[in-house]
């Protein structure tokens, strides 16, 4: 939501649901576009609120940051997108210099805020490790089920064997983020994959 239109009239979907923080309105409170009123229920009893569908007291001030985050990246939706593909595009752009760094997935058919990179020979955790101490923030795509989170079943879902998996990472970028921050990420990025596939191949070779 606020990345790719979406239109449910033209497309067969009975539900949409989204939350504020992803196009920058406040946490905490997100949505349920549905087809059809009649396909839900309550989610809980006691109170009118919300058409009687859940009760409880609404978060207002919430709702109308939602409300007003929405109405301006409606407003400025084509401008928001074309910015964040070139924010992204140029982050790529630098990092696939380095070899052993690969786009995941399709090049042209995604969302243009983010990016999946495969860093070939390191450990993702590692990578991520090194990436949140320069300040750069990313993920490892999944949900952490132990000390070690689970390879994302999205990638493997895309052919991807679980090596690669656990050594991809994800990028993503908002409408505030500048050239200079997307190219100074690539640069970190860059540079503490060469550190790490260095100190691998120094390990490898004294073993």
């Amino acid at each position: 939501m606020g990345r790719l239109p979406i239109d449910m009239e033209s497309v067969p979907i009975d539900f949409v649901s989204f939350t504020a923080h992803k196009f920058h309105g406040p946490q905490g409170v997100g949505a349920l576009a549905c087809a059809d009123r009649g396909l839900l229920r309550p989610l809980l009893h006691g109170g009118d609120q919300q058409h009687g569908l859940r009760a409880g007291t609404e978060n207002l001030p919430g709702l109308a940051g939602l409300a007003i985050a929405a109405r301006l990246r409606r407003l400025g939706f084509k401008a928001a997108v074309r910015k964040l593909a070139q924010l992204r595009d140029a982050f790529e752009k630098a990092l696939l210099k380095h070899e052993g760094i690969r786009v995941n997935g399709d090049p042209a058919h995604r969302v243009p805020n983010t990016s999946s990179l495969r860093f070939a020979g390191v450990d993702g955790l590692a990578m991520l490790a090194r990436l949140d101490a320069a300040g750069v923030q990313c993920s490892m795509v999944s949900a952490c089920t132990s000390a070690r989170p689970e390879p994302s079943p999205v990638l493997r879902a895309i052919g991807l064997s679980e090596a690669e998996a656990y050594a991809s990472l994800r990028f993503s970028f908002a409408i505030d983020n500048t050239p200079a921050q997307a190219k100074e990420a690539a640069r970190l990025a860059g540079a503490n994959y060469k550190m790490l596939l260095d100190g691998e191949k120094k390990r490898k070779a004294a073993s």
